[in-house]
């Protein structure tokens, strides 16, 4: 078993930096399991990605260092929240808190990538 360890830093956070290191551990298995993975922007919004898996499910991910002060959680949530269907939307953070804000589940990044939170 490989474990990875990352050290998040504003630094690596910052322009897209931590989307990067996120998307690596968990994300590209959903590739080999069959399912596609998307960044960009859509209808709604910008939304940083789109899991798309074999069977038709998806979900949302957006990504943001922290979302403690308010006009950065509504930024964050935004694009979340145009999106109309009812697949799963998260909020990725390196905050410890975890909530859930109109459906949409906020959860610290490290007990994501873990998988130490139902996911």
């Amino acid at each position: 078993m490989r474990v990875r360890c990352v050290i998040l830093t504003p630094f690596l956070l910052g322009k897209g930096g931590v989307r990067l290191l996120i998307a690596r551990p968990r994300l590209l298995p959903e590739r080999r399991r069959g399912g596609e993975v998307y960044a960009g922007r859509t209808d709604a919004g910008e939304v940083d990605f789109v899991v798309m898996r074999h069977n038709g499910e998806r979900a949302y991910y957006q990504v943001a260092y922290t979302a403690n002060d308010e006009n950065i959680l509504n930024r964050e949530l935004s694009s979340l929240r145009k999106i109309k269907d009812a697949y799963p939307k998260y909020l990725l953070t390196t905050d410890f808190d975890s909530a859930n804000i109109d459906g949409i589940r906020k959860i610290n990044v490290i007990d994501w990538l873990l998988g130490s939170k139902s996911n």
